[in-house]
């Protein structure tokens, strides 16, 4: 079972994990996962923010695509 604390690390790990692959494809355009990879680590972060609450500032999900 996972506390508290432990879930705020995934959430700011899964903040940390999902930036840096939205700037590798979208800026780089040089993916380093698979898309269904991706799209699993996006899914647990929007999960985790909704079961804790919690949406950091730098949260991809505050905002679509990349850098310009």
């Amino acid at each position: 079972m996972q506390t508290a604390t432990n879930k705020m690390e995934r959430l700011h790990y899964l903040v940390q994990e999902v930036n840096k692959h939205n700037y590798y494809y979208y800026t780089l355009d040089k993916p380093l996962i698979l898309d269904a990879d991706y799209d699993r680590l996006y899914d647990e972060l929007v999960a985790l923010e909704k079961e804790l609450g919690v949406v950091l500032p730098n949260s991809p999900t505050r905002r679509i695509g990349g850098e310009i």
